[in-house]
């Protein structure tokens, strides 16, 4: 009788293949960054920054969330009839997003008009979506070599676009090798994605979407919640600080943020497919051996950050993004907390709890978009701002972390040793931003 987790291929082997994958794939732009931040100004990464987050948020809407569906489906026939609706909800959302961008260009100097890349953003989210689509079935079908080929791929066509665009002088040239990154990606996995549509009709994506409807009626809010809570504060922080500051932020949040959740996805992908199928004891197992190994990663990240992460940043970096380590040093919990939790947060769709994680979101979009609202509107300073910021996202994640651990049935004594682990962190870290800022 098998209660409890041994280490086996079963689940070694597709953690590892996504694994080292998404360390390939995040040293790519990771590495670049460095690079790039020596042909690109502060002011075109608060471009990208502002272009991503818009992106972020509207490719949350094209599928209404049906793509996260897929790896729940029954069968080959009920997987394929999915990802065709995801397809088609992606398809008719961004000629929607084509018509806006284009009324707004007919009409006098507005809002959309001022968006940094608004021509690209609709081709940007529709590639996205696809993309998204694809791996969705990849996963269902466990093709994890695949996957990562498809992640690799996208970052080494993104990277090696946005160095031959700078030596161009391209204008928005981060913009357009993002977008280039994720066309290229959706090109190399274009084999298979003909037969899903074979023996497609409308009652089959009708039944599809009947059965599946909580995705879009819970999934698709709480995610929109979670990604305006991320997103929306960057695009506030533009309308108080400096496109140089946003540069800042968004540099930041690239370095920590970007192989933080590279390896969330990789390994939360795995979880989501076991949480869907296994028995809870066998799944609080492999949580906890996630826990710990994400736990390891977290105290490397806390002695590199706070011990030398200002000067490595600014040698690596070079002149004007000396900003850049007490920006990551405000930061650090929140993506220490993401890399911890993030990849056991599928838990609340392999065990449909989709209303707690919506309620978990709303939190978090009230307490990130208040911060850089009432620090901005009170004439606080941009660190002050990232600093409360910081802190709304701790605490959100914290109240997650211990509802993750309640629903996986977690023992007590791991529980309380995890807990206590991460309290013990953000004591260093308070005590350390204390002396050192305030």
């Amino acid at each position: 009788m098998k209660n409890s987790l041994v280490p086996t291929s079963e689940v070694l082997r597709p953690i590892l293949t996504l694994g080292i994958g998404a360390v390939i794939a995040q040293l790519i732009p990771f590495v670049m960054s460095f690079v790039l931040a020596r042909l690109y100004t502060p002011d075109d990464f608060g471009e990208l920054g502002l272009f991503i987050n818009y992106a972020g948020i509207l490719l949350i809407l094209a599928s209404a969330r049906y793509e996260l569906a897929i790896v729940r489906a029954r069968s080959d026939i009920e997987a394929n009839a999915v990802a065709v609706l995801s397809v088609c909800l992606a398809l008719a959302f961004c000629l929607l997003l084509w018509l806006v961008v284009g009324v707004a260009d007919l009409l006098p100097p507005n809002y959309v008009s001022r968006i940094p890349g608004r021509h690209v953003l609709p081709a940007f989210v529709l590639f996205a979506a696809l993309m998204q689509v694809q791996l969705g079935v990849r996963n269902y079908q466990e093709r994890y070599k695949s996957i990562t080929v498809l992640t690799v791929s996208r970052n080494v066509v993104q990277a090696l676009s946005r160095l031959l665009l700078s030596l161009a002088h391209w204008l928005n040239g981060l913009v357009w090798g993002t977008l280039a990154g994720v066309v290229g990606a959706f090109a190399l996995s274009l084999r298979g994605f003909g037969t899903m549509w074979r023996g497609m009709s409308v009652r089959r994506l009708a039944v599809a979407a009947r059965r599946y409807a909580n995705f879009p009626k819970y999934v698709l809010p709480s995610s929109l919640l979670n990604t305006l809570s991320t997103n929306l504060p960057v695009i506030l922080f533009a309308l108080f600080f400096a496109e140089q500051q946003v540069g800042y932020f968004t540099m930041t949040t690239t370095l920590l943020y970007l192989p933080v959740s590279l390896l969330a996805t990789s390994i939360g992908q795995v979880f989501y497919k076991k949480a869907a199928v296994w028995d809870i004891g066998r799944v609080a197992d492999l949580a906890w051996h996630i826990l710990c190994f994400s736990g390891v990663l977290s105290a490397v990240a806390f002695v590199v950050v706070l011990s030398v992460g200002t000067p490595l940043f600014a040698f690596l970096l070079g002149d004007g993004w000396e900003a850049i380590g007490c920006y990551a040093s405000l930061l650090l919990p929140w993506f220490v907390l993401v890399l911890c939790f993030s990849p056991l947060s599928m838990i609340f769709d392999a065990k449909d709890r989709q209303r707690t994680e919506m309620w978990l979101n709303v939190a978090a979009f009230a307490c990130r978009t208040s911060a850089v609202v009432v620090g901005g509107c009170a004439a606080l300073s941009a660190e002050c701002v990232v600093l409360l910021y910081a802190l709304g996202s701790i605490a959100v994640w914290f109240v997650e972390g211990v509802i993750i651990m309640r629903i996986l049935q977690l023992r007590r004594t791991r529980m309380v040793a995890f807990l206590s682990y991460m309290s013990l962190l953000l004591l260093v870290w308070g005590i350390y931003i204390w002396y050192k800022y305030i």
